[in-house]
């Protein structure tokens, strides 16, 4: 499972209702685009159900992530093994 292998970053746009090209750009850039009604929340509810992945990056369309990212987001995304699990 893709959980315990680390494979790439699953992106994933949640479009609450857009009225301009968010979905086909989004589309062209890999990302899997689902549909939401409006509303953060909703839509980050929407996000979270869209993956299996064992945590999930939040970001607003007008994010963009610094360089470095990965390498500091690094130990977050690490696999983990709990005691007694």
């Amino acid at each position: 499972s893709h959980r315990e292998s680390g494979t790439a970053p699953e992106i994933i746009v949640v479009d609450g209702g857009s009225v301009d090209r968010t979905a086909e750009i989004a589309r062209a850039c890999g990302a899997r685009v689902v549909r939401s009604e409006r509303g953060r929340g909703r839509q980050m509810n929407v996000g979270w159900q869209a993956t299996d992945r064992p945590w999930c990056l939040f970001l607003h369309g007008d994010s963009q992530l610094p360089a470095g990212y990965r390498q500091a987001l690094a130990p977050v995304m690490a696999p983990r093994t709990l005691a007694g699990a």
